[in-house]
């Protein structure tokens, strides 16, 4: 009996190596599925922002950049750009929206003086070639 008894000691330390490896894998499993979790989130969350922040920057980027367009055709009539920031981008807008209303000025001013010559050419007496 003695003999039976020596076999079975063996066979739990077998078996009860194999529950400790299977408690082991469980919390293993379990560590590596919070890590793989947290970590999908987190490059969620990252691509949400590195989104929200390049088009924070592009959006006005890209408003100068169809307003010079429309001041390269002419376009003079366009109401100013309004920004939201207070960066770098909005020192840009401001400067094209300085560009476009000066442009207007000047254009302004060329056509009251241009009125104002014609004026006074009319107002000239007309001379006759002998």
């Amino acid at each position: 009996m003695k003999q039976q008894q020596s076999a079975h000691p063996t066979q739990l330390t077998q078996s009860s190596n194999g529950t400790y490896m299977s408690d082991f894998n469980e919390s293993a499993n379990e560590i590596l599925k919070a890590i793989l979790i947290t970590s999908v989130i987190s490059i969620l969350v990252g691509i949400m922002m590195t989104w929200f922040f390049v088009n924070r920057i592009t959006r006005p980027l890209l408003l100068a950049t169809e307003r010079m367009d429309e001041l390269a055709q002419r376009n003079l009539s366009l109401e100013p750009i309004k920004v939201n920031s207070n960066d770098e981008t909005r020192v840009l807008v401001d400067s094209v929206n300085l560009l476009q209303s000066d442009f207007r000025k000047v254009l302004e001013n060329i056509s009251n003086t241009q009125a104002s010559l014609r004026a006074t050419v009319k107002s000239w007496p007309s001379r006759r070639m002998k």
